[in-house]
This record gives structure tokens, C-alpha cells and sequence, in this order.
């Protein structure tokens, strides 16, 4: 079986403003005030030191009210407990964080403000290297137009940025310096606008409030940039310490990127790795992001050396369910800001990309311990929903081999038990974290004839894990993780 990952790409800023704004299935929860009558009413036990044991296994087979979406069930009941109900509101990093987290991952070296300012020896090199891809572009025009979908005008477009960075080059190299003093980090947020590189000709936006800077660790040279934007293109809040490979190393980012023929390394080490940075930030009690997510997403591994780890922040006890896509990798929905949450790839051992996604402050502990909803009215709510969601609720952005999708048949194997976010009625920027239980599957999608479609013409079947539904544990309400109502 096949199952969709996407590759974690760092130092991306803007991301969000390419997405499509997708449809969804019609939800029973409209952040109308009742989770809010139904958590007044409720009622307050002591936290018990035991979680409540799981029922047995939730065994069914269903179709949607269309009649195009197949389901079978079969899954155990995750151990759930009465858990807080919190007030939280995402907030910027401050400066000191910023510095706490690159020591997390650098430790106590030097740790210098990034500078783009180039020697004239670093100048003559970027123009040849320049050079050498234009001409190997050129020798190679049809195997360069076939890489940009066979639009002979973007192949054009990449070879006019290119002669554009050289003219750049070009037009700095009589005022460049022979050599350039190292500055240790300021630690200081500036405009993203100051940290643009001077010979880039396309526009990077990398944040309102922006500090850049540059170390090694273990021989290898990264950036490291922390960006705070309030409100971005679409209207959201972006809040993150990202740091990848120093691109300027093109031989060490080269050989750091290159995939190992010994294949990658155990899951459980580095999953240990990444949990050790995270709490050496001193930023609040991290989990791995649903450990068995995290164990399906190992199968990247299969075709690959990489590995990816998603460290998710524990509340008073309880982790958060991180609803950001399948196997808990990068956002494929985009809420109005992130979840609180560090992401970690490695290549073998080594960390080749780190980021930190929005700090969130607790405002208000609502309830300390909110009775939850036995498991089978959670699994009837689900059902319900399930039952209302067609084919193209499944694939808001599109299916996963480009093709008309007539049916799908979903296979549900897994429910997970955490917090999940809900927007307060009437706030911009403040959150209920509420106990929740996800169900995810796996769905493939089906021509007219019901047969499987293909991810090519080559073949392969075209798979998502996708997550499916997620229930409030309070109300048995159905939580819309895209638009947090």
C-alpha cells in the first residue's frame, strides 16, 4: 500500500498565499455557544491518576447518503481520560526564545548575524556556478523543459533569472569587499526587508519582524531565521524559528542531502534526538505527535534515508492532536495560525531541517477535568459525519493522481485521543483547546467503472491517509479542524 507523504521543505515563508481555498463537507458544529452550554453544564470530577479503558474494537462497513463513498471500520478505541478544557492564544516569539532555541540545536558555539554581503571571491564563484547551469540548461533544452511541465516559457523564465542574478553580480563585484568580519547574532527582530539577499531576483518574503543568522554544528553550516508575522496574505499568523542547511555550502549541502546507501537510521533514536532538542529549548513538555502516525510515517524510509519527526506540546497532561495533514506532516490545510509544534527531518542522524511553529500561552485552565463522552456516542458521531462527506470533501485540494474522482473507499484504522483548537466566538486571536478524539483511514479514489485510479500511467494505486473527522469529547459536536469552529 502506498500512503502519501509530503516532503518537509524549510525556509519556505510564504506558503500559505499559494493554497486554494478548499470546500468542505457540512459540519454540526457552527461555534454557536453550544460546546460552551454543554461545558457549563458539565460536570467537574478529580483528575484520575488512571486513563479510562478503551472499549473493545469499533467493527463496521457503511456508505455515505450519496453513495459514492464506500467505509469500513475497524479500529480500537484509543485509552482516553477527563481532560482539561484551556484558554490559549498563539503569541510572536520574543527574542530571548529565539536565542534559547538555536543553542537547543547549536549548543554554545558562536552564533553569527547572517550577512549576504559577498567577497569578490564569493561573487566570481556564484557567476560561474551561474554559468555552468545555464549552460548545462541549454545542452539539455528538452530535458529542462520536460522538468517545468513541458512550458517552454518557464524553461526561458528560469534561464532569464539566472542571467539576471549574474547581471546582479555583476553590478556589486567593484564595491565587494576582499574579506567580511563575522558579527555575533544581535538576537534583534528587524523588518523582513533587511535581510533580503541583494543579488536575489525573485522576491523572498520571510516575515514582518525577522532575525537571521548563521552557525555550525557538527561541521555543517545552517541559517537560521525567526520570523513573526502578526497578520500575513491570508490573514493569518505565522509564528516560527526555522533552521536548514546553509545553501552556500554547496558542498556540504550536497553531501548532508545526499540520500545513504545504508538506508536511515532507527526511528526510535531519532525520534529520542528530536525530542532532546525540543526539551532543551526549556519551552513546555513535548510528545511525538501520535506515535503510531509517527510509526506509518517511518515508511518514508522505504524509498528514502530520510526520516521525519513532529514533537507536538503536551497541556496539563494531555497532548494536542496536530491537524495538519496526512501522517502529521506539513500543513495541508491552513488554519488561521498553526499548532504549537516542532517538526525535525534527518538524514540518517543527521537534523537537516528544524522549526518551531507558534508558541502558545495559556490564558485560562476553563475546567481542570471535563467529563468525555463514552466512546461509542463519539464513534456514532463520527458516523454521522462520515456518512455526510462525499468524494470531494475527501480531496478538497484535488486527488492525488490528478484524475476525476467518481467514488472512494475508505478504510478507517485508527482514532487518536488529544487536544484540538476551536476558535472563541467573536476573537481574532484566542482558542478553547478542547479534548477530542480524530479518526483517520485510508482512501482510494475510483473512476466511473469503480476500478482504483492510478497516480501515473505507470501505474501504482493512488492512496491518501487521510485525517477523516474529528469528534469534541465534551459534546459529541463535530470539530471543523479548517476553519476551528
Amino acid at each position: 500500500m502506498k500512503k502519501s507523504l509530503i516532503p518537509f521543505i524549510l525556509l519556505t515563508m510564504a506558503l500559505a498565499g499559494c493554497q486554494p481555498t478548499p470546500e468542505r463537507a457540512a459540519v454540526t458544529s457552527k461555534n454557536d455557544g453550544a460546546f460552551q452550554a454543554a461545558l457549563a453544564a458539565a460536570p467537574a470530577p478529580e483528575i484520575t491518576a488512571e486513563p479510562t479503558p478503551a472499549p473493545e474494537r469499533w467493527e463496521d462497513s457503511f456508505a455515505n447518503a450519496a453513495g459514492d463513498v464506500r467505509y469500513s471500520v475497524s479500529l480500537e478505541a484509543p485509552a482516553a481520560a477527563d481532560a482539561p478544557v484551556l484558554t490559549v492564544r498563539p503569541r510572536p516569539f520574543t527574542s530571548e526564545e529565539a536565542e534559547r532555541i538555536a543553542r537547543a540545536f547549536f549548543g554554545q558555539g558562536d552564533i553569527y548575524r547572517f550577512t549576504d554581503a559577498l567577497t569578490r571571491e564569493e561573487i566570481e564563484e556564484r557567476i560561474l556556478a551561474y554559468r555552468q547551469t545555464i549552460s548545462q540548461w541549454e545542452s539539455d533544452w528538452e530535458g529542462l523543459v520536460a522538468n517545468c511541465g513541458g512550458q517552454e516559457e518557464a524553461a526561458r523564465q528560469m534561464v532569464r533569472e539566472r542571467e539576471d542574478s549574474i547581471a546582479a553580480l555583476e553590478a556589486m563585484y567593484d564595491s565587494a569587499p576582499d574579506s567580511v568580519r563575522p558579527e555575533l547574532c544581535d538576537w534583534q527582530f528587524r523588518p523582513g526587508s533587511e535581510w533580503i539577499d541583494p543579488a536575489a531576483t525573485v522576491a523572498v518574503y520571510l516575515g514582518d519582524q525577522v532575525i537571521k543568522a548563521s552557525a555550525v554544528r557538527e561541521g555543517l553550516g545552517y541559517v537560521l531565521i525567526a520570523s513573526n508575522t502578526e497578520r500575513d496574505a491570508s490573514g493569518g499568523m505565522d509564528f516560527r524559528v526555522s533552521i536548514g542547511l546553509d545553501e552556500r555550502d554547496s558542498e556540504g549541502y550536497a553531501q548532508a542531502m545526499e540520500p545513504l546507501a545504508e538506508g536511515p537510521a532507527d526511528l526510535e533514536t531519532v525520534q529520542a534526538k528530536a525530542l532532546e532538542m525540543a526539551e532543551a529549548m526549556d519551552m513546555g513538555r513535548w510528545e511525538i505527535v501520535d506515535p503510531e502516525a509517527a510509526r506509518a510515517a517511518g515508511e518514508e524510509a522505504l524509498v528514502s534515508s530520510f526520516r521525519t519527526v513532529v514533537l507536538t506540546r503536551v497541556y496539563e497532561g494531555t497532548p494536542t492532536l496536530c491537524h495538519q495533514g496526512p501522517l502529521a506532516g506539513p500543513d495541508t490545510y491552513w488554519p488561521s495560525c498553526a499548532y504549537e509544534r516542532v517538526t525535525v527531518r534527518f538524514n540518517g542522524l543527521t537534523p537537516v531541517s528544524f522549526e518551531y511553529r507558534c508558541p502558545t500561552d495559556v490564558l485560562e485552565t476553563v475546567s481542570g477535568a471535563v467529563e468525555t463522552l463514552p466512546f461509542d456516542r463519539i464513534a456514532q458521531a463520527a458516523e454521522d459525519q462520515l456518512r455526510r462527506m462525499d468524494s470531494q470533501s475527501l480531496y478538497p485540494f484535488g486527488s492525488p493522481c490528478g484524475g476525476a474522482v467518481s467514488g472512494t473507499d475508505v478504510a478507517v484504522d485508527r482514532a487518536a485521543f488529544g487536544m484540538t483548537r476551536v476558535r472563541m466566538r467573536d476573537s481574532v486571536t484566542d482558542y478553547y483547546m478542547v479534548p477530542s478524539y480524530t479518526f483517520y483511514g485510508t482512501a482510494a479514489p475510483l473512476d466511473g467503472a469503480g476500478n482504483r485510479l492510478s497516480l501515473s500511467p505507470e501505474g501504482g494505486t493512488a492512496e491518501d491517509y487521510l485525517e477523516l473527522v474529528t469528534v469534541n469529547a465534551v459534546d459529541g459536536s463535530i470539530i471543523n479542524t479548517l476553519w476551528e469552529t
